[in-house]
């Protein structure tokens, strides 16, 4: 199987692991491209946990930075997006336990 092959396949798995495998091989581009293309869920998810914007978006950062320095050893076992999720979800995680935040109750009561 060539690496050409072997990409497609990827891709026909998950549109986005030609921009995870681009951001492996060092390609900014690629990671402004999965920014905008997952940045915004990203973004929303740490909202929903952390409760405050401002921390969310510092979070965001360090999800897509996280994202950029671990491309090379992302095995491909899940979507990309859920990927960026689970890292999402560690992040918030330790941001909540750095900054004493409990989590944010979707019911009050």
């Amino acid at each position: 199987m060539t690496v050409l092959s072997l990409s497609m396949e990827r891709a026909s798995v998950d549109a986005d692991r030609p921009l995870v495998d681009g951001m492996a091989a060092g390609d900014p581009v690629a990671l402004r491209l999965l920014c905008e293309r997952h940045g915004p869920h990203v973004l929303a998810y740490l909202v929903g946990q952390l409760g405050d914007r401002a921390l969310a978006e510092d979070v965001a950062q360090e999800v897509m930075l996280a994202a950029w320095r671990g491309a090379a050893r992302f095995r491909g076992e899940s979507r990309v997006r859920t990927w960026l999720l689970a890292i999402a979800h560690h992040r918030a995680v330790s941001a909540r336990t750095r900054f004493g935040r409990a989590t944010v109750a979707s019911d009050p009561a």
